[in-house]
């Protein structure tokens, strides 16, 4: 297993689901939803495929104290946060504030 590759982007990829309601229309959604879409048509057998064995990717494990130092060091982390989190802040600065904020929905 060690030299083993688990990429369940090979098989899925999250998707916002797509809102005609106006009202949650906006920079930011705090009640955005997504939906799971296969890339290829399968099927999986979890009790027969050893292929149907998925790891949660742990997008950004910190510490706390860190975190606002992470978002400016780390290459492409804060760009990851913000379109998971839906931001789009004028400044990158604003962007890291708007991060801090809302992580903890996302932890």
């Amino acid at each position: 297993m060690k030299n083993e590759i688990f990429d369940s982007g090979s098989y899925f990829q999250l998707c916002p689901a797509d809102d005609d309601d106006e009202e949650l229309e906006g920079t930011y959604n705090a009640e955005r939803r997504y939906y799971v879409s296969t890339l290829q048509d399968i099927v999986l057998d979890p009790h027969n495929d050893e292929n149907a064995i998925f790891l949660i990717d742990h997008a950004w494990t910190y510490r706390i104290k860190d975190a606002r130092n992470n978002l400016t060091t780390i290459p492409t982390l804060y760009e990851r946060m913000a379109s998971l989190m839906n931001i789009d802040a004028e400044t990158k600065e604003d962007g890291i504030e708007l991060v801090l904020q809302r992580m903890w929905k996302y932890n």
